[in-house]
């Protein structure tokens, strides 16, 4: 899934910055998906300089608060289930 979104976001930013690898880097959480081997892998293919966050270093991605969000119900009023439990 990640990859999938990945190869959609990268085409988008060709057509929009075509020098966009120069100034981005990717920040990932380090979930056991998002770092190992293959994911890993993957991301130096795509040639992606990526950064991991420390472990629960929710406060410093600010995506994390629209995350929080959905979770809390605010985006998910039916409060359907939004990861494992």
């Amino acid at each position: 899934m990640l990859t999938t979104f990945l190869r959609h976001l990268l085409r988008q930013l060709d057509r929009e910055d075509p020098g966009w690898q120069q100034k981005t880097v990717i920040l990932l959480d380090n979930a056991s998906y998002h770092n190992n081997p293959l994911m890993i892998a993957r991301l130096k293919r795509m040639g992606l300089r990526v950064m991991f966050s420390a472990p629960y270093a929710w406060a410093g991605a600010v995506c994390e608060l629209a995350f929080a969000a959905l979770k809390l119900g605010e985006l998910n009023p039916e409060y359907q289930p939004t990861g494992k439990k």
